[in-house]
């Protein structure tokens, strides 16, 4: 009897007694996350963030976009034109107002029109909104070339001992942003309008934005380079400009 009546007692001290597993493993988890993310914030305070963290919460240098010139510079824009801004374009509002929105949210751009109406003007304003708004953040985003010049990039290729052909071809095709400036300027053959039209069916297939600027017409275009070049320039948006010498003008009295 006395056993039977024993039992019960040690039954409910086992039942009362403190346990070492925990009650609710939910508790015992978010009890550790604490302690750990006490820990990382301690390690953070004393040593600094870690790369990660600093990498998250790294943002555009506020110098870029108060002064865009030593990036347009670096991009390959020379003195002559580093300083174009919008503001300092004399032409029409609704003009820079369309090149303003390729600065914002950037796009294929062809600009035309006859010698010395601000198209490089307006091409390297383009290019100065992309570094204000960190779509352009160094060197290895942009380029800014006159097409005469890529060419003779290219050719020196064939030189004994110069560069990799597919080197140049695959640096002006992947950078993310690209300015052609005077197309058409160049002598025209059928390597050239190959070479272009490689490097311009590129950047339109992976949808790079591709800025140019011409005096030859739309209709001119396909005349002169070829209906590929044509057909790839005009998937973009194209501002014809229609307004005399620029550059004459500033001399007029």
């Amino acid at each position: 009897m006395e056993m039977a009546m024993g039992m019960p007692r040690v039954q409910q001290q086992a039942i009362n007694a403190p346990s070492t597993c925990p009650n609710n493993i939910l508790d015992e988890l978010d009890g550790i996350l604490k302690r750990v993310n006490t820990e990382d914030l301690k390690a953070e305070a004393e040593h600094g963030a870690t790369p990660d963290a600093e990498a998250a919460g790294k943002e555009f240098p506020e110098q870029p976009r108060r002064n865009p010139e030593p990036i347009l510079r670096s991009i390959g824009v020379g003195r002559r034109y580093v300083t174009c801004s919008f503001d300092s374009y004399e032409g029409k509002p609704q003009i820079v107002a369309a090149c303003r929105s390729c600065g914002a949210d950037p796009f294929d751009l062809v600009l035309t029109g006859d010698t010395g109406t601000g198209k490089t003007h307006l091409a390297v304003g383009v290019l100065r909104e992309l570094v204000r708004n960190g779509h352009i953040r160094g060197a290895d985003d942009a380029r800014f070339v006159p097409v005469p010049e890529l060419l003779a990039d290219i050719r020196a290729c064939y030189r004994p001992g110069g560069p990799d052909e597919r080197d140049i071809m695959d640096r002006y095709s992947h950078l993310k942003y690209l300015v052609l400036d005077d197309l058409g300027a160049e002598k025209t053959s059928e390597w050239s309008i190959s070479t272009l039209y490689l490097i311009i069916d590129r950047r339109y297939r992976d949808m790079k934005p591709t800025i140019v600027t011409t005096n030859l017409s739309m209709k001119d275009i396909p005349v002169i380079l070829g209906q590929r070049i044509s057909s790839r320039l005009t998937g973009g948006k194209i501002i014809e400009i229609k307004a005399g010498d620029y550059r004459a003008r500033r001399f007029e009295t």
